[in-house]
């Protein structure tokens, strides 16, 4: 069974300045979990939807004990649609200042 899940990217720096991006998906009911992958996963730079296969993805937790969401192999990424359809219908109920 391949799942859907919704990765949402966040850039971060250290405090050296180091930059790095971390992860958060939102559950069927709400709830708020981090992603991670495992070092042999590519992750995305940017905000997308993954197409993971139900036996790659795993409910755990991560080194401090906080539940997360992990992943070791991702089968798809697919881009978030973008806001041109949102803009569009949105310019023809308003007008425009």
């Amino acid at each position: 069974m391949n799942l859907l899940v919704k990765c949402v990217a966040r850039k971060a720096n250290t405090s050296d300045g180091r930059e790095f991006f971390y992860y958060e998906t939102t559950l069927k009911d709400g709830t708020l979990r981090r992603l991670k992958f495992r070092k042999e996963v590519k992750a995305p730079e940017k905000s997308c939807y993954l197409k993971v296969a139900s036996e790659n993805i795993n409910d755990g937790k991560d080194k401090k004990g906080y539940p997360c969401i992990w992943v070791s192999k991702i089968d798809e990424i697919l881009p978030f649609e973008d806001g041109s359809t949102r803009v569009k219908h949105l310019s023809e109920i308003f007008d425009e200042a």
